[in-house]
């Protein structure tokens, strides 16, 4: 698990009245085992951007059409979040894009990788 950089969150996915595809689920799932499995393990960037593409149908291990809604990936963002994960969401309003983002701890220094770049108007996903 990895050791808190970010400040805990007030979102709580068990909160949420909105609906959970099956994608999201399962991606969710796919997370929970992953620390059961690996619980010393520190997320990855390519962790993040795995789980957070397996919520679209055919989007592991990298997204393509359909891709997730945006709302999807910054919920997953926040749900990695809640179990302790450093991620974040920024918004870029000039670009019209949601970048996800995780930080990381090199010794004393933090580093923040974008791991999940997402159009909110088209929805298309940037390769990275």
């Amino acid at each position: 698990m990895s050791i808190p950089i970010l400040p805990s969150t007030p979102y709580q996915d068990d909160d949420s009245q909105v609906p959970r595809s099956t994608g999201f689920v399962t991606a969710q799932r796919r997370i929970l085992e992953f620390q059961l499995r690996f619980p010393h393990r520190e997320l990855t960037v390519g962790d993040a951007r795995g789980f957070t593409s397996m919520i679209s149908p055919h989007g592991f291990p990298s997204p393509r059409p359909p891709y997730p809604s945006v709302n999807e990936a910054i919920r997953m963002c926040y749900y990695m979040r809640e179990l302790g994960y450093n991620t974040f969401v920024e918004l870029k309003p000039a670009k019209k894009e949601v970048w996800l983002i995780l930080r990381t701890r090199i010794i004393l220094t933090q580093r923040d990788q974008i791991y999940w770049v997402q159009n909110w108007e088209s929805g298309v996903v940037r390769h990275m």
